[in-house]
């Protein structure tokens, strides 16, 4: 059981999916559930071909996650290795191009996380600015300009 220190940003490298879809991916890998704690949807759930508006911007629960400050074995993820005791894990379904609803959603999940874990804007960080992330690019975004947009949009 840790406390919370950071909020580690990734995505799902797949133009399409849902927490139950990536749970389902995590689980056939052999883990015991979804690696995340939240997902936040594109609108295109189980193929790319077939938009939903009602599903762009959605912020799903992934692995449970009682929302205190300490994480229980069961609410540690399994998204970054040597980190996963004490972070937060968000996924954006998508590769490198997200929707204004999925930034506006992770822009208001983020500062929700921050306030309520009394952490800073430098604790939020992508899944490539970790000391183990071995070449990954993941979530494909500049961190520096996401966190200030973070920042401006708490304003």
């Amino acid at each position: 059981m840790g406390g919370i220190r950071k909020i580690i940003l990734h995505c799902s490298d797949s133009p399409f999916g849902t927490a139950d879809l990536i749970r389902q991916w995590h689980m056939k890998r052999g883990w015991r559930d979804i690696g995340y704690q939240y997902v936040i949807t594109n609108g295109f759930a189980l193929d790319s071909r077939y938009y939903q508006e009602e599903l762009d911007g959605q912020i799903e629960q992934g692995r449970p996650f009682d929302g205190d400050n300490y994480l229980s074995r069961s609410e540690t993820g399994a998204h970054a290795l040597g980190l996963n005791a004490f972070s937060i894990g968000i996924c954006l379904i998508g590769i490198d191009r997200f929707s204004l609803k999925q930034s506006m959603a992770l822009c208001r999940l983020i500062n929700r996380l921050i306030e309520r874990h009394g952490l800073k804007i430098s604790d939020v960080i992508g899944h490539y600015e970790t000391d183990n992330a071995n070449g990954k690019t993941c979530p494909n975004l500049d961190m520096n300009a996401l966190r200030a947009i973070i920042t401006s949009f708490s304003r």
